[in-house]
């Protein structure tokens, strides 16, 4: 994921606002995760692709179903900055929080909410004892 993302967030992230219209020709791996992107830059969105029909419809109507951008609480950064380890992990915290607000788990808009949430529901990784590095 990583290696894909920064294939489609650099260009995207130099070349694209909030108001530029963005077609990605593809949905595969790297069409999925510039879909992404595009739509949390909240870009007008068009996914081209001849041989899976079905799958650009799907994506199409998830796009439709996730209504207009909103600002995220935090960015990948603000978790980096605070000792959480790059990867895959980074990316599953900060659709929790998203869902965790859309929810209204959360008791408050902010980025210090977030933040708090994070600690409660995923602590930072590694042993937590002597027993558990043991293991």
């Amino acid at each position: 994921l990583l290696c894909a993302g920064i294939t489609t967030f650099t260009p995207l992230h130099r070349h694209v606002s909030s108001t530029s219209k963005v077609g990605i020709i593809g949905v595969g791996g790297l069409g999925h995760v510039a879909l992404q992107y595009a739509n949390a830059f909240g870009c007008e969105v068009t996914a081209f692709s001849t041989s899976l029909p079905e799958k650009t419809e799907e994506l199409y109507r998830a796009y439709l179903a996730a209504g207009p951008p909103v600002e995220p609480l935090l960015k990948g950064r603000d978790l980096l900055d605070r000792g959480y380890a790059p990867g895959p992990r980074l990316g599953e915290m900060l659709r929790a929080v998203e869902d965790a607000r859309r929810d209204g788990e959360l008791p408050e808009e902010s980025a210090e909410a977030a933040l708090a949430w994070i600690g409660e529901h995923y602590p930072p990784e590694g042993p937590s004892s002597p027993a558990e590095d043991a293991c």
